[in-house]
Formats: structure tokens, C-alpha cells, sequence
């Protein structure tokens, strides 16, 4: 992925760290969140808290996986020039 380009193996694997750790908070957030809507009894489609952090989680997924697919790509690559 050309938007890669840039990123240095070792600052490609801190993305995945810390984009690791983000979704791994979000969830958290987010499964808190449905626990105190569903105790609250309103409807969990419409809550904007539910909406702004499914959205992030989704996003941060979306990265890591691209991110990930990137380094399996260089990897891939890696082991062509040395073969």
C-alpha cells in the first residue's frame, strides 16, 4: 500500500501496538456503554455515544487491518529477495 511508503518497519509495527491497544480500549468502552444503555432500557441504535464509538472502533479496525496487511506485504517481499 503506497500509503505506507513512508513508515519504516519499526514505526509500522508501533502503529500496530498502538492501534492494537486502541481497539482493545474501545471495546471496553463500547461493551460498558451497551451494559448502561441495556440497564437504562433505551434503545441502543439511536444512542449517540453507541454510534460515535462503534464508528471509531470500526475505523481503528479498518487501519489495523491495512496496517497489518502492510507489513505481511513487506514480509512477503522480504523473503522473495532473499530466496
Amino acid at each position: 500500500m503506497s500509503r505506507f511508503r513512508d513508515y519504516e518497519d519499526a514505526a509500522l509495527l508501533n502503529r500496530i501496538e498502538r492501534l492494537t491497544r486502541a481497539e482493545t480500549d474501545l471495546l471496553q468502552r463500547l461493551t460498558t456503554h451497551i451494559a448502561r444503555v441495556e440497564v437504562e432500557g433505551r434503545w441502543l441504535r439511536t444512542d449517540p455515544h453507541y454510534q460515535h464509538l462503534s464508528s471509531t472502533l470500526r475505523s481503528v479496525r479498518d487501519e489495523l487491518r491495512n496496517t497489518k496487511e502492510e507489513q505481511l506485504l513487506r514480509r512477503a517481499s522480504a523473503t522473495r529477495e532473499v530466496a
